[in-house]
Parts: structure tokens; C-alpha cells; sequence
């Protein structure tokens, strides 16, 4: 890496994200998948706060929020958010007092449009979704991620006026890809056209400035699921994405110190 940011990189997990996988000494590895341990090396200061797994963007975003603060301060940083995460993102960007600390924002597989797969599960796994609930889980994000609920929540949100909004989406080649999204990507591509396995590129690529698709799927997107060619691979795509908020920097950073903001934390109710 030529030039790395000069300010803090946040990587907000999806759905079923948490900081690490496994139980005591044994753990297969954080959501970002040996993904911020090369960033880190690389001398990125990575940022990778955990909201909860399951609910919705609203309670999620509350808590993103107290640890971005907890952890940043009040220094500019850049955001990069997988599925989900892109939605967290998006509405912790809303907040004025967000707005003026953001310096990019780039969402990767992310369901802007909503997914078709959501729409399925809530038709057919309706047992399951009312069994979470029983035991106290949140479904919201569940829910909120289906192709009907999805514009009407994101129709009234703004974007910062000066950062960088870009999103990523995936369109692998699903023979090679992880065996268990092959029929989910089947059924998306009958329904909605290409995908990464759980999220439509259209949806992927539904805000924001569309960059150039990734060849992976969903899972290998955070590097789970790969051969090990792969995971370089993967790597090596952050790597390029990071290196390339530098010249991001060079144009928003002054932008943003021109207007002498003192942001103040709102809290968004949950």
C-alpha cells in the first residue's frame, strides 16, 4: 500500500456479525475475516464496532453510533459497511451530527432495494421467525431487508453533503462459489437477475456511485468460505478500496474542517 488514510477506517458487520467466532481458545475468526489484521498491519487504523446481530437498523445504528464515539471522538473517518452494515450506515449518516464527520461512506453487498430472499423467508419461515421472537430475539432486520419494506424505510434518508457515497456489489461465478449459496443464487437470478448469492446486484448498486462488481459471494465478500487463493484475493480488495480513500481525503477532508462543525452526538430513538 502506497498511502495509507490518514483517519480511521470503520467496518460495520451485517446481519449475525459479532467480533469474534467460537467458543474459548477456539475461534475461526471475526466477522472481517483476517480482513482487519492485514489493514491493521498495513498501519490502518480499523475500527470494527458491534451492534446487534439481529435487529433492526434503527436499534443497530443507536449503538454503532455510542461505540464510533466511544472510539473516534470527533475525528473525520470513513465507513465501509457489508449487507447490512451499508443499511447502519446509511442511517447513522442522517444524523446532522454525523454528517460532518464522515469522510466516505461504501457499502458492499448491500440490500438497498431490498432482497427477494427476505421475501421468502417471511412467507415460509414464518415458525422459526415467531420462535426467535419467543425466546426474545429481535427479526426486525430480517424484515426490514425484504424488497417491500426496504424503499419505504430508506425513501426519506439523506446522504452527507460532502462525503463520498459508493457501493460495491457482488456478481461471482456461483459454481466455484461456497455450495450452500449455489441454490440461493439459482433462485434470486430467476427472480431478480444477477447476485451474489443473497443480495441482487440491482439492489446492490441502488445508491450511491456504483463501483466495479466484485467476483465474490456474499459469504466470501467478508472472506468466509474461501480457498486460500481466494482470501488473497479478498484481501487484496480491501486493500485497494482503503488505499484508494487517500485521494477521497485529499478532496472531502477540507471540505469538512471548512466548516467548523463541532459535532454533538443526537441519539436516534430506537
Amino acid at each position: 500500500m502506497s498511502r495509507i488514510p490518514a483517519f480511521p477506517v470503520v467496518l460495520c458487520h451485517g446481519l449475525f456479525g459479532t467480533q469474534r467466532y467460537g467458543v474459548g481458545p477456539l475461534a475461526a475468526g471475526d466477522y472481517f475475516r483476517g480482513i482487519r489484521q492485514h489493514l491493521a498491519q498495513l498501519g490502518v487504523q480499523v475500527i470494527t464496532p458491534r451492534v446487534h446481530p439481529t435487529a433492526g437498523v434503527h436499534r443497530r445504528v443507536w449503538m454503532l453510533a455510542q461505540r464510533i464515539r466511544a472510539t473516534c471522538g470527533t475525528t473525520p473517518f470513513h465507513i465501509i459497511g457489508h449487507s447490512m452494515g451499508g443499511l447502519d450506515m446509511r442511517l447513522l449518516a442522517t444524523d446532522p451530527a454525523w454528517a460532518g464527520q464522515i469522510i466516505s461512506m461504501t457499502s458492499i453487498g448491500t440490500p438497498h432495494l431490498g432482497t427477494s430472499l427476505a421475501d421468502l423467508a417471511d412467507r415460509h419461515l414464518r415458525l422459526l421467525f415467531r420462535g426467535m421472537e419467543a425466546a426474545g430475539w429481535s427479526i426486525d432486520g430480517f424484515r426490514q431487508v425484504s424488497s417491500h419494506c426496504m424503499p419505504a424505510l430508506t425513501s426519506h434518508w439523506q446522504d452527507p453533503p460532502f462525503a463520498t457515497c459508493r457501493s460495491i456489489a457482488g456478481n461471482p461465478d456461483p459454481h466455484p462459489g461456497f455450495i450452500a449459496l449455489r441454490p440461493l443464487h439459482r433462485l434470486i437470478h430467476e427472480i431478480e437477475g444477477p447476485n451474489d448469492g443473497m443480495v441482487p446486484m440491482e439492489s446492490a448498486l441502488g445508491w450511491g456511485e456504483p463501483l466495479p462488481p466484485w467476483p465474490f459471494d456474499h459469504l466470501a465478500q467478508i472472506n468466509w468460505m474461501t480457498s486460500r487463493r481466494t482470501s488473497r484475493l479478498v484481501i487484496d480488495h480491501y486493500v485497494n478500496l482503503v488505499e484508494e480513500l487517500t485521494a477521497v481525503e485529499d478532496q472531502i477532508v477540507p471540505q469538512l474542517m471548512a466548516r467548523d462543525l463541532e459535532p454533538q452526538l443526537q441519539l436516534m430513538d430506537v
